[in-house]
């Protein structure tokens, strides 16, 4: 994660004329997360079922590559995806003592929506590691999980709420965690820093 920070620092401001059209454009806003966690500091915020989707979706979860943020023209994809996955699942909240992840189901709850998004982008070719699962808690008190995407301009949520993508500074949420890249070998769930 460090060596990313400085390989980003040196090369976006190289980048950022050709990206952004705007030579004095703003620094990225990323969502801060911690390096390092205790577990126990995580208990509550890391979805149980995150461990049995990932035994079953090892492709989407083991060996993850390092990439660079996404660049301002996968935003277009990113859209698409987060729009036609809303509309294509019926919103149905999981039964109690249920709580399964499945990719394409006709309805599922807000984890079903987010490995569906998460599965459709990296087969379209989006790097895994620009792509993050991040939990939060609503408004309401209720527990939620998104799609993060890392691009040249921040943090980006793709959320069943809304077709909108917007900046993970953009909504009502309390983060709560979001999965890191674990030194290119695996994705691994760190505490979201307030």
């Amino acid at each position: 994660m460090i060596l990313r920070a400085i390989i980003l620092a040196l090369i976006a401001p190289l980048l950022a004329a050709p990206i952004y059209g705007d030579p004095v454009s703003a620094a990225p806003d990323f969502m801060p997360v911690a390096e390092f966690n205790e577990p126990v500091g995580l208990r509550g915020k890391v979805p149980g079922a995150s461990y049995a989707f990932c035994m079953a979706q090892r492709a989407l979860c083991s060996f993850v590559l390092p990439a660079l943020p996404l660049p301002d023209d996968a935003m277009a994809i990113l859209n698409r995806v987060n729009r036609d996955v809303n509309a294509g699942i019926a919103f149905r909240a999981d039964e109690p003592s249920i709580d399964a992840w499945e990719i394409e189901p006709v309805a599922g709850d807000c984890e079903d929506y987010v490995v569906t998004k998460l599965a459709r982008l990296v087969a379209a070719g989006i790097p895994r590691d620009t792509l993050r699962l991040a939990t939060a808690q609503l408004p309401d008190g209720r527990f939620h999980i998104v799609l993060v995407a890392q691009t040249w301009r921040g943090s980006f949520i793709l959320d069943n709420r809304t077709d909108a993508i917007l900046p993970w500074r953009g909504v009502n949420y309390r983060w709560l965690a979001m999965e890191t890249n674990g030194a290119g070998t695996a994705m691994a769930w760190h505490e979201v820093l307030p």
